[in-house]
């Protein structure tokens, strides 16, 4: 089963962390601009932490997440978009 989490922000850097802060991968986004960025399970051999992320095409990923659906559609924080 496939999940989407999606987090609206700023324009600027922002740094995705994750395996607990061991992790990290670092974002531009432009105004406007929509970044995906897929979280894969892996095994131990791949990855010692058995998670990897990457950016990801935006096409390929409109592609992907043509069959999932969208449970709630809500903004976290909303003062993060002035």
């Amino acid at each position: 089963m496939d999940s989407i989490i999606y987090h609206d922000v700023k324009p600027g850097n922002h740094t995705v962390n994750y395996k607990k802060g061991n992790g990290s991968l670092a974002i531009n986004i432009q105004k406007g601009e929509k970044v995906y960025i897929e979280f894969e399970v892996v095994s131990d051999t791949t990855d010692s932490g058995n998670l990897i992320i990457k950016a990801v095409d935006r096409q390929i990923a409109k592609n992907e997440i043509k069959s999932l659906r969208l449970i709630e559609k809500k903004i976290r924080y909303p003062d993060e978009l002035d």
